[in-house]
């Protein structure tokens, strides 16, 4: 049954009683019940928190746009929830705002499990076509109505960027344009990395050249798996939160 945590603005599903000693933070567009099967696996000492994390499930969105350390600021009000060895998993968007949580509180947690996390590293981003580039300046100086770049971005855009309005639509933008490499050589916490062998949204050549930058990091690649690890693979990050204990 959810709960409301903190000011009453962040719902999630428990799994006993806090101090919550594992966190699950869930992929865009995605909610706590992505780790439901997962919790069924855990240790009955294991208290879990598992999270809606603002703008999906029964969280309400930001009032404003943010990023995934924005994401992790909001994070601070479920702190006195969790157990001070606290494991945080993180899949896909939710292991960014993971990254940033641990960043925010060194020698907090006792350790990460991230999976399917993109853009570890920047990758290139190709520059806007000339049309897109000309009706923005248009756009931004009157010339032209909103509608018109609107529909170029409905047009080119991807399905998780159509599917939002809105301040969401502002905070997928900021989180497509990130680059955690800097955050990453700032975590002091272990980390257990489980990818997909077959995840196209987050491949395992950028965790691979990711793997350097973690302090204390392991990765696991498993086989037949894509980017939908939490559903596809829960035992497999059931193992990583062990190995971390």
């Amino acid at each position: 049954m959810l709960q409301a945590f903190g000011s009453g603005r962040l719902f999630g599903e428990p799994r006993g009683v806090p101090p919550f000693r594992i966190l699950c933070l869930h992929g865009w567009a995605h909610d706590h019940r992505d780790f439901l099967v997962l919790a069924e696996e855990l240790p009955a000492d294991e208290p879990a928190l598992l999270l809606d994390l603002p703008g999906f499930g029964a969280s309400p969105e930001p009032v404003e746009a943010t990023n995934s350390e924005g994401y992790a600021a909001l994070l601070d009000e479920i702190l006195p929830y969790l157990a001070s060895d606290c494991i945080v998993v993180g899949h896909s968007f939710g292991g960014g705002v993971a990254l940033e949580f641990a960043r925010r509180n060194p020698g907090r947690l006792g350790g990460l499990v991230l999976a399917g996390v993109p853009r570890l590293l920047s990758r290139a981003q190709g520059s806007p076509s000339l049309r897109y580039r000309v009706v923005r300046h248009l756009t931004r100086h009157a010339f032209l109505p909103d509608r018109f770049l609107e529909r170029m971005r409905q047009r080119n855009g991807s399905f998780d960027y159509n599917a939002v309005t809105g301040v969401m639509r502002e905070i997928f933008v900021r989180l497509v344009n990130e680059d955690y490499a800097e955050t990453i050589r700032e975590i002091d916490a272990p980390v257990q990395l489980v990818w997909g062998a077959n995840d196209t949204a987050a491949p395992v050549a950028m965790v691979e050249r990711a793997l350097p930058l973690f302090a204390s990091a392991a990765l696991v690649v498993l086989p037949g798996v894509g980017h939908q690890t939490p559903l596809d693979a829960p035992a497999s990050i059931v193992a990583a939160i062990e190995r971390l204990r």
